[in-house]
């Protein structure tokens, strides 16, 4: 047996399988597809492993519905819980290594460690060391996961394996349409990844003091408007070439003097140099009614075991990134 066959073959062991399974059921015990699969757990692994090494695993088909999201349309494909244990497994067990050792350090979604803390961490360093004179760039794409190029996709999956059975694999989990589908594990670290030409080359011009990207929103801290400008420039070559479309509502230069908002945190540069980090409150009072949203399921349907201890610590989480404690609004809403 060769290293590559080596390496698929120990991605997919049965009790990696397992383990997978075991992750992905939490906090999903009250829907029936996922019980359906824990039942059998043992059973489900050994037939997923077959069919994994053999080669003859296809995912289940999604069901594409469609969802208005703050006045956007999303198109989203649901994975089966089974075929979510196979994305699981592999992301863990090799995927997840790699996408991390390509991406540059100041990318960040999808990624243990780089969450939503992360980033609003490292756009405030960055935003601390521009200075008070300075120039942001911020940039969003326009319909990014359908939008990416499934040939360049090919070559950053290359960039990222060279076995031939893993290659195969990605392709047929990320195979349902053109771009990228929302939901999917592997789409998600993929699609972090793909940008990442676009991350070296701004992060590397002069004058830019801090660049953080977050998914498909971006922003460059510049010493001065002649580097923003070459940020942006520099941005729409790069987006060019990878074949995506910039958003022009949202792809802009400004002086850091006015407060601009990156991963819904308001930054505001203060004349000492320092940076206050403020949560909205358009964003708190959605923060809030979902809460109060999962609480009242939970209360409606006890039979669900939902468990609020997550929803409280994420909301938690989030609001209590900005300077101003909101323990009080998350007391509120659970008590």
């Amino acid at each position: 047996m060769d290293k590559n066959q080596d390496i698929y073959a120990a991605c997919f062991s049965l009790f990696n399988l397992m383990d997978a399974a075991k992750i992905c059921y939490k906090n999903v015990t009250w829907k029936r597809q996922p019980q359906g699969f824990t039942n059998r757990t043992l059973t489900q692994c050994k037939q997923l492993h077959d069919e994994l090494l053999s080669g003859t695993y296809r995912p289940v088909e999604p069901r594409r519905f469609t969802i208005m999201e703050r006045g956007k349309q999303r198109d989203i494909l649901p994975v089966d819980f089974r075929d979510r244990v196979a994305q699981r497994c592999l992301c863990d067990n090799y995927l997840y290594e790699r996408v991390e050792d390509y991406i540059s350090e100041d990318s960040s979604a999808c990624i243990v460690g780089r969450g939503l803390a992360y980033a609003h961490d490292r756009v405030r360093q960055h935003a601390e060391r521009c200075p008070v004179d300075g120039w942001v760039f911020q940039f969003d794409f326009h319909d990014y996961f359908a939008s990416i190029d499934r040939r360049l996709l090919n070559a950053l999956v290359a960039k990222l394996t060279d076995d031939d059975r893993m290659r195969w694999l990605i392709a047929v989990m990320t195979g349902w349409q053109g771009g990228l589908e929302l939901g999917s594990h592997v789409s998600q670290l993929l699609a972090g990844a793909y940008p990442t030409p676009i991350d070296r080359a701004i992060e590397s011009l002069p004058g830019v003091v801090g660049y953080h990207r977050y998914m498909d929103d971006g922003v460059a801290l510049c010493e001065d408007r002649d580097a923003a400008i070459a940020a942006r420039e520099e941005f729409g070559r790069m987006a060019k070439r990878l074949r995506l479309v910039p958003n022009p509502r949202k792809t802009h230069i400004n002086r850091i003097e006015h407060p601009f908002i990156f991963c819904k945190m308001r930054y505001e540069k203060q004349p000492d140099g320092s940076v206050r980090m403020v949560v909205r409150k358009q964003q708190s009072r959605r923060s809030a009614k979902h809460a109060k949203n999962v609480r009242a399921l939970a209360e409606r349907c006890p039979e669900r075991g939902i468990d609020l201890e997550p929803v409280r610590a994420a909301m938690e989480g989030y609001l209590n990134r900005g300077d101003e404690d909101l323990t009080w609004l998350v007391d509120e809403t659970f008590s």
